[in-house]
């Protein structure tokens, strides 16, 4: 799948670097400036290293990382390759879309929603309908969210959004999908009633990481966004 987003657009690495390198900058800025969150839930982490990575530089924190496939083979991996594993990093199996299971499952491997947690969504909002997100935000009330999303195409320039619907529909194709899912900053604020206290586009993070904006010159020109959401302003699920 990959070869073939390289094939619609041959410098597509471009946005996994820059993505990667925004989710990472938020988690240590959340970290780093919020003591009290000692509790971190990746969500559809897959065999991504980003919990792996972020337990190295955060070694006391509580890391779940959850998905519905290959958590026993990651969690295989880390404990028999690394010299001294470290506990405190949890690969669990359950589907996102079912919050019971989920509830369960973060529960019994030492997860508090009584306590503040950092929730990452990088790379799934897409495909997960606006119902299911907020069923999962509803159950975990998280402090802090990173959330990566791919932007609606009339937020970008015509020839981006082009490419940008060439290589979904890859995706699309590749991982049997009926639909994926865009937003907006009014949608996320609205849908999920959180604020959006940091925006991050390809182009600014492109400028953060190499100094230059070679592949994304305008905010248009980039058709993903990082950002970091606070608290819900209702508990829209206790009502």
């Amino acid at each position: 799948m990959y070869e073939r987003c390289l094939q619609a657009w041959p410098d597509y690495h471009e946005v996994i670097r820059n993505r990667k390198y925004g989710v990472f900058h938020l988690i240590k800025d959340t970290l780093n400036e919020s003591q009290d969150i000692r509790q971190v839930v990746i969500a559809g982490a897959g065999l991504d290293a980003l919990g792996i990575e972020a337990i190295e530089r955060y070694p006391d924190i509580n890391i779940f990382e959850i998905d519905k496939d290959n958590m026993g083979l990651k969690s295989s991996l880390f404990f028999n390759l690394s010299s001294s594993p470290n506990p405190n990093i949890h690969f669990l199996e359950a589907d996102l879309c079912d919050t019971l299971c989920v509830n369960r499952v973060l529960t019994g491997h030492g997860w508090n929603r009584k306590q503040p947690t950092l929730l990452i969504c990088e790379g799934i909002s897409y495909y997960l309908s606006q119902c299911i997100v907020d069923r999962f935000l509803t159950l975990l009330m998280p402090r802090r969210t990173i959330f990566e999303f791919l932007k609606r195409e009339e937020d970008l320039t015509f020839e981006r959004a082009m490419i940008a619907r060439q290589i979904f529909g890859i995706i699309l194709d590749a991982c049997k999908l009926s639909e994926i899912v865009r937003y907006s900053y009014r949608d996320i604020q609205a849908s999920f009633e959180m604020n959006v206290l940091e925006r991050y586009s390809l182009m600014r993070l492109e400028q953060m990481r190499t100094g230059s904006n070679m592949f994304f010159p305008t905010e248009e020109s980039g058709w993903i966004e990082v950002c970091l959401l606070g608290e819900r302003t209702a508990d829209i699920g206790e009502n």
